[in-house]
Order: structure tokens, then C-alpha cells, then sequence
């Protein structure tokens, strides 16, 4: 599994498979209800997911080209997010923040790994990412002063993370 999304709707839980680019749903208890291809719809390393209350849809990560694909929780496909940002380069986990009410922005939190440290587990390389995303136009949003003719995502760096040392048990 590559990542997990919680549904504060149904309670349901979805988890997303990079290997088989396969996203699975089951009820609180563990119960398998059922999975979807997100292979199909181009999505070529999955590596994670995300649940949109406003919409009640999923967004998925794909790391092998930085693109979100939004789809319905049964699996059918809403649309691509293009995620651009001249240091994206290995995205590895999402996280969806809702707007505020009557907002017509949306915000992706996206982390990318950039090397992976399996030579120097010293390297801090990773980066953070912030997309503002516009509300997709299935939706009705309440008017505000903020423009949405651009549907296009923007990318907002932030400050590499620090490094700092936590006990693990052994």
C-alpha cells in the first residue's frame, strides 16, 4: 500500500496499491467492499490518495508523471489535476486541505522524496509542495472576490524540512 484516505462521510477507508495501481475500499471494521483500476485511467505509480468532502470524490497521486486524478469512490474518472512545479520530481503523499466555506480554492499538500536516500539515510533532500487548486465546475461555488478564470494549479514551494533526531524503540 502507498497511501490511505478516510471518507468522514461513509467511514469508509481507501487504500491505494502502487503496484497494481489499484485502489481498495473497505468499512471501518476491515471489511472489504470492493476496488477500481486507477491504471486504466493513466495513473502509473500511485502513491497516494486523498478524500474531497466537498466533491465526496478521491484524488490520487500519480508520482510517474505528477499529476492528481480525481474519480468518484467507485472509480470513475472526474479529471486530471496537473501539478506544476520545476522541482517536482518524485511526489510521494498527498494531502487535501478543504477550502473555507464559500472558497473556490482548493489546497494539495504534495511531498517529493527528490533522491532517494537508500545510499545516505543522512540526505535531507525532500520538498514540500502547496498547489492552489480551483474548484472543478461540476460544482457550484459561492461567488467571492477571488478569480478562478484560470483553472490551472500553482505551485508554491516551502522550506526544505529539518532534520531532527527521534528515539525509535529497538
Amino acid at each position: 500500500p502507498e497511501g490511505i484516505a478516510f471518507d468522514t462521510q461513509s467511514g469508509h477507508v481507501f487504500v491505494v496499491d502502487g503496484q497494481d495501481s489499484e485502489v481498495y475500499r473497505f468499512e471501518p471494521n476491515g471489511t472489504f467492499i470492493g476496488q477500481f483500476d486507477v491504471g486504466s485511467m493513466g495513473v502509473g505509480d500511485p502513491e497516494g490518495i486523498a478524500y474531497d468532502g466537498l466533491s465526496d470524490n478521491l484524488l490520487v497521486l500519480d508520482s510517474s508523471d505528477g499529476q492528481v486524478v480525481e474519480v468518484t469512490k467507485t472509480g470513475v474518472w472526474v479529471r486530471d489535476i496537473e501539478l506544476f512545479a520545476p522541482d517536482l520530481d518524485k511526489p510521494a503523499g498527498l494531502v487535501y486541505r478543504p477550502a473555507a466555506s464559500g472558497a473556490t480554492i482548493r489546497t494539495l499538500y504534495v511531498v517529493d522524496r527528490q533522491l532517494d536516500n537508500s545510499e545516505d539515510n543522512q540526505e535531507n533532500d525532500g520538498l514540500l509542495f502547496e498547489f492552489q487548486v480551483p474548484v472543478d465546475e461540476h460544482e457550484t461555488p459561492t461567488p467571492t472576490s477571488t478569480s478562478t478564470d484560470e483553472p490551472l494549479p500553482t505551485a508554491t514551494n516551502t522550506l526544505p524540512p529539518t532534520a531532527t533526531d527521534t528515539p525509535t524503540a529497538t
